[in-house]
């Protein structure tokens, strides 16, 4: 919609740099661009006042035998007290966490501010020029220029605060050039239209662009987390939600469900019609969802035909069950697919927040059990975790497969390179765990981790994988490293620390060879996760930061965490040169682990394409497919000896061993 000079002229004077441009935000997007603004003018507002109080005072001694004396001295007043004002109140609130949304008000204290102060300094060339002696003028010409320049640059993010603040100087600055009248003064006049155009100009463009980089953050970071085909939040930003909803939750005593859905005949949908009736459906899977949820809740598609809903202020299972009654209905009436009709029931699990869980992952895997338990009961349905009629059974028979994998040495280790990204030289290798299920055959260590947690077996677990690992790579070069993933459980208890001191005493495996791979969730576990990670650390034992991205750690907590590297999450590398914003994320990742002395491990790295990106961008290590496949300890042996463990660089497919 076109809008009025006055709308837009309204909008400018609200600190939208961007009111006279095609382009027109919302408000939320504008809430970024204003906590952007006021944080760079609260930055620059300490070392301004101070130049304010330092002016004011220089001022007075050059006037000091004036006849203007005491006005001087009542103007010095105002100025050092406002400007002290201004400086003690931007302190503290330096002090605390800056700000991600501003409303109106903010721009319009420092509008106000930019106002008063100046006015008062345009009053002096108003009120001393023209009866000041040369030397007094030159010092009055002076402090006018270098607070019009200095001001507008401090107040540069925000166009409307600038001129707020030049306007009156250069008001005062005229007035005194008329009142003098001869013909120097009207040169300095010229001069000082000029510097205010350029000055205005350059703000200007300061503010414009300052709005369009905060706008295209906010498109790459909305690109990064949601779903290309629905829209929808992505597994990302669900994550991010949830541990938001969990902190309100331990905070403020807020209940709220988690709801997990699964398409019960979507399979039928792609391999009778086709991928794209599979996609047209989960559209209007999407479309579906949001209708029958409330304004209050997140939708979001997990991957596939999985999707979720994080439902807010639910305190009771009756209001679940309101909420999910009306999800099922909404899936009664069937789907239209080149003109015939398709019906897709969802089958529905349910985990209540804070009694079924209060981290991230056990509400999901709660949800998932949930879920589980509806599609073998009966589909097109809803199950609560806490269904005394279905979790208990499924928690005997999952206690007994773990038992039986642990006893009968179904667990087995596979090994894949951690790669060098300039030179293509072995690093070390990850020690990954799978499953070999006597029905259903090689399992990934997600079906296995999450029914050992549940059932209290994840330290024997834990400690078996990681003595077998170190039996192994005690056998490699010595300068190959080992990674190891570490459940979040693990690390709350005894076993992993007395496990690691067996290993690494008497030279038997040095501990800084050993890098343990812990998730986000298990670092922002608690406070005595984090001391293990420490105490952990001072033994010589790194620890990397795995799957990066794909959880919820704040940017922030990085400058705390007890971590060494980071391992950026295969999605990101997957969509790295197909979608913009992966690239921008992992580029800025890249710079940001440097900047911090991280290591930094890319991910899911299949293809030559790939490996290039990571290596303009400075990525120094990478993990894939590209390079090897996870393989047996057996055929690492015959590597080691088809390649030799002499120091030179020999080659076998896409993997160099130094």
């Amino acid at each position: 919609m076109q809008q009025t000079l006055w709308e837009r002229i309204r909008r400018w004077g609200r600190g939208d740099p961007l009111a006279f441009r095609a382009l027109a935000p919302d408000e939320a997007a504008l809430g970024r661009i204003r906590a952007v603004q006021i944080n760079a003018v609260m930055r620059n507002s300490s070392p301004m006042m101070l130049a304010n109080i330092a002016n004011a005072i220089t001022l007075l001694i050059a006037l000091w035998d004036s006849p203007r004396q005491p006005t001087a001295q009542v103007w010095g007043f105002l100025v050092v007290s406002l400007s002290s004002f201004i400086f003690l109140k931007q302190r503290g609130r330096l002090k605390r966490k800056r700000p991600t949304y501003a409303s109106v008000r903010g721009v319009r204290h420092a509008t106000i501010n930019g106002l008063l102060l100046g006015g008062l300094w345009g009053a002096v060339p108003a009120m001393f020029f023209a009866s000041a002696t040369p030397g007094e003028q030159i010092v009055i010409a002076c402090l006018a220029i270098g607070m019009l320049c200095g001001g507008a640059f401090a107040l540069s993010t925000i166009p409307v605060a600038a001129a707020a603040f030049v306007t009156p100087i250069v008001a005062g600055s005229a007035y005194a050039i008329v009142s003098v009248g001869t013909l120097p003064y009207w040169c300095v006049a010229i001069l000082l239209i000029v510097y205010t155009t350029v000055l205005i100009g350059a703000v200007s463009a300061h503010g414009l662009q300052l709005a369009t980089r905060v706008l295209d953050h906010a498109r790459d970071e909305a690109a990064a987390h949601t779903d290309a085909l629905t829209h929808l939040p992505n597994r990302v930003s669900f994550n991010r939600h949830l541990a938001e909803a969990l902190a309100r939750s331990r905070r403020f005593g807020e209940g709220f469900g988690v709801f997990c859905f699964d398409l019960d005949n979507f399979k039928t949908v792609n391999d009778t019609l086709g991928h794209a009736c599979g996609d047209r459906v989960l559209v209007e899977v999407a479309r579906r969802l949001r209708m029958a949820t409330r304004d209050v809740d997140t939708v979001a598609r997990l991957g596939g035909d999985e999707f979720a809903v994080l439902a807010a202020h639910l305190e009771t299972e009756d209001q679940a069950i309101v909420l999910a009654e009306r999800i099922n209905r909404a899936f009664e009436e069937p789907f239209e697919l080149d003109g015939g009709q398709f019906l897709c029931t969802i089958s529905i699990g349910i985990a209540l927040a804070p009694q079924d869980g209060r981290d991230n992952d056990i509400l999901m895997r709660h949800a998932d059990a949930a879920l589980y338990a509806t599609k073998h009961r009966q589909r097109g349905t809803f199950t609560f975790y806490r269904d005394r009629a279905a979790a208990p059974v499924v928690k005997r028979a999952d206690d007994t497969q773990v038992r039986r994998a642990l006893a009968d040495r179904e667990l087995q280790l596979y090994f894949q390179p951690l790669v060098d990204v300039a030179t293509r030289r072995t690093k070390g290798f990850e020690a990954i765990l799978r499953w070999n299920h006597p029905e259903r055959g090689l399992l990934p260590a997600k079906e296995l981790i999450p029914l050992a947690e549940e059932t209290g077996l994840i330290d024997q677990i834990g400690a078996w994988a990681l003595r077998e690992a170190v039996r192994i790579a005690a056998g490699w070069p010595s300068h190959l490293r080992l990674a190891v993933n570490v459940s979040a459980l693990q690390l709350r208890g005894p076993m992993l620390e007395r496990t690691l001191a067996e290993l690494t005493s008497g030279g038997r495996f040095a501990p800084e060879r050993l890098e343990l791979e812990v998730n986000e969730a298990a670092l922002l576990a608690d406070d005595t996760t984090l001391e293990t990670l420490q105490a952990l650390r001072r033994t010589g034992v790194h620890i990397a930061l795995d799957d990066f991205g794909a959880g919820f750690t704040s940017m922030t907590n990085l400058l705390d965490l007890p971590i060494d590297r980071l391992k950026i999450d295969r999605t990101f590398i997957a969509n790295v040169l197909a979608a913009p914003a992966c690239g921008a994320l992992v580029r800025a990742l890249a710079v940001l682990s440097c900047d911090l002395n991280l290591s930094m491990t890319a991910e899911g790295v299949e293809t030559a394409e790939q490996l290039a990106f990571l290596n303009s961008i400075g990525c120094a290590e990478a993990q894939g497919r590209l390079f090897s496949r996870p393989v047996v300890a057996a055929e690492l042996e015959s590597m080691f000896e088809t390649c030799g463990l002499s120091e030179t660089v020999e080659r076998r497919g896409h993997l160099r061993v130094v």
